[in-house]
């Protein structure tokens, strides 16, 4: 099963799941926004056979000075997403951020000092693992 989880913004983060034949293996990391493109195609994170990309929405918030750098991030995500016919499944920022604090990551031995963005990726990638569609829930995929 290979996941790739997005927290899109002017930083946008990004945490990997694989797990194959040699086990399981989590990384995670960010991006400025105008590199998701290069990022989705980096041979760094071998996106070949990838099964889904879970992604933050966003939702509107009419504010006077609303960043609306997440939306198009997004349409470059979908556009990606649509060319290489990747599914995507789409999280609210609460589900993850609700249940997966620092302290859990940190536990997990997944905590990565400095990187918010992607810890907020890793968070969504972790909520997935645990209570998205789909999951091995019989498996221990989360606990080390």
């Amino acid at each position: 099963m290979r996941l790739l989880a997005l927290d899109p913004g002017r930083t946008v983060g990004w945490a990997a799941f694989d797990k194959g034949a040699s086990g399981e293996r989590y990384h995670s990391g960010q991006v400025k926004d105008d590199q998701v493109w290069h990022l989705l195609e980096s041979s760094k994170l071998n996106l070949k056979g990838l099964d889904l990309l879970i992604v933050e929405s966003f939702k509107y918030r009419q504010l006077p000075k609303a960043d609306l750098t997440p939306v198009e991030v997004i349409g470059i995500v979908k556009e990606w997403a649509r060319q290489f016919q990747v599914d995507v499944t789409w999280q609210t920022p609460s589900q993850a951020k609700f249940f997966f604090t620092d302290d859990r990551i940190k536990k997990l031995g997944l905590y990565r000092p400095g990187k918010p963005h992607a810890m907020d990726a890793m968070r969504h990638l972790l909520y997935y693992l645990g209570f998205g569609k789909g999951v091995v829930l019989g498996e221990e995929v989360i606990v080390r």
